[in-house]
């Protein structure tokens, strides 16, 4: 097999370059101490060319030869020493050895100077220089070590990836914190260009909280001068909201594998806001399907009256939307019995009932919220009640001569005029 390590040794021309590299692997590689070249710069060393202090503590000697004649030149080197001087001769050459010859040179070190021989020739070398000591074969061979090129490039980008979900997250913190939302998008938009991870869960939240904003109508507060400040909730100035929260919530769970069903309940919200009949049933089935215990979060009063507004006065539809939701339909005995279990010492206040107007009826058509006057004791038990349209917001009587009626006359009333579909539970 074919390597790049042997061919440049076999090529390597230059002792004291070939003493230096043997002196670091002694040192560096094999980890003997007091490691010294007898002659760095050349001349006679007396067939020493470097010296150690081996494991136990005794005196070493290593050889270095480029020579091709190995065999003369090992014979040379180890004829010029004396028995007891050294405990443990190396031998460093770029030949290759046969086996006859690694036995006949450790025999005669072993027999002439009662010493161990450890040989170390072109393929002892080039096991060593390609395993542990590949720093040491970049210096001397120019052969670069490609794993730790991988390793520190790797790291580098390691490095530069926990800057960037650093900063991000410090955006992330700023978005999360900030009542201004435009601010909070221009916060998380920054963070997604240094962390793209982050992108589904931060659009999400995004497309949450713009749909908030359009469906509990929060305010948005417009600057004027001298410091002063106002509030607005126009269908003007709610439009942009609702073009945001549909865009990201679209991105991040319009099209995902297993969607987010928080995400979906908004989504669907923004296409009833929008008065999108069909994109509303089809999310509202992704939403129950992902977790059919949403179903909840739909029955929020403001979130059900905006999935009814794109139900117009059409019954199937909002049957259609009532049977997801699992609304029971209403009997004239379940509405008196509501109205009749209210513990009226401890409510004070309208009861309500989201209703959808009948077509065949004069007014606003739409979604509206009945307010109904508890059956207080001072009005004899009778109830009376107005109507709240989605749209405007103007009330209008239901009862108006009587003013009061029995529950039962009043469910009459009701139900000649609207489709009541579920009441608001405070």
């Amino acid at each position: 097999m074919y390597s790049e390590t042997r061919v440049k040794l076999e090529q390597f021309s230059d002792p004291l370059e070939f003493e230096r590299m043997c002196a670091d692997i002694l040192h560096g590689g094999m980890g003997y101490q007091e490691v010294v070249p007898i002659a760095p710069r050349g001349g006679s060393d007396s067939g020493q060319d470097i010296i150690f202090t081996t494991e136990s503590g005794g005196a070493g000697l290593a050889c270095v030869t480029l020579r091709k004649d190995v065999e003369k030149k090992f014979f040379e080197d180890m004829g010029k020493q004396k028995l007891g001087i050294f405990q443990k001769y190396i031998y460093f050459c770029t030949a290759c050895l046969t086996h006859k010859q690694k036995v006949k040179f450790t025999k005669y070190v072993a027999d002439t100077l009662d010493a161990v021989l450890l040989l170390q020739d072109i393929e002892a070398l080039r096991s060593l220089l390609d395993s542990t000591l590949t720093s040491i074969r970049e210096q001397y061979l120019g052969i670069k070590d490609e794993k730790k090129e991988i390793f520190v490039s790797m790291l580098v980008t390691a490095q530069e990836n926990l800057r960037k979900e650093y900063q991000a997250q410090l955006l992330l913190e700023k978005a999360h914190e900030t009542s201004d939302f435009s601010q909070a998008e221009a916060f998380v938009q920054q963070a997604v260009e240094l962390l793209p991870a982050c992108r589904r869960e931060e659009y999400r939240q995004l497309g949450i909280r713009s749909a908030r904003i359009v469906i509990y109508r929060l305010p948005l507060q417009y600057g004027r001068e001298y410091g002063q400040a106002f509030h607005i909730f126009t269908k003007e100035a709610l439009a942009p909201y609702v073009q945001s929260a549909i865009t990201y919530l679209e991105e991040a769970e319009g099209h995902a594998e297993n969607p987010d069903a928080e995400g979906l309940v908004y989504l669907a919200c923004m296409y009833g806001y929008r008065r999108q009949y069909q994109e509303v049933i089809s999310t509202l089935d992704k939403a129950l399907t992902a977790n059919e215990k949403i179903r909840e979060e739909f029955l929020q009063p403001r979130m059900l009256e905006i999935l009814l507004v794109p139900c117009g006065s059409d019954r199937d539809r909002i049957e259609q939307i009532r049977s997801r939701l699992h609304i029971p339909p209403l009997t004239k005995e379940a509405f008196c019995s509501f109205i009749q279990d209210i513990d009226l010492e401890q409510y004070h206040e309208y009861i309500e009932w989201i209703a959808v107007k009948r077509a065949n009826m004069p007014g606003e058509k739409g979604v509206h919220i009945l307010k109904i006057c508890p059956p207080y004791a001072q009005n004899n038990g009778l109830v009376s009640a107005d109507t709240q349209p989605y749209a405007t917001g103007t009330l209008e009587s239901v009862t108006v001569d009587p003013r009061f009626v029995t529950i039962e006359e009043l469910y009459d009333m009701l139900c000649q005029s609207f489709f009541l579909v579920f009441p608001i539970r405070k």
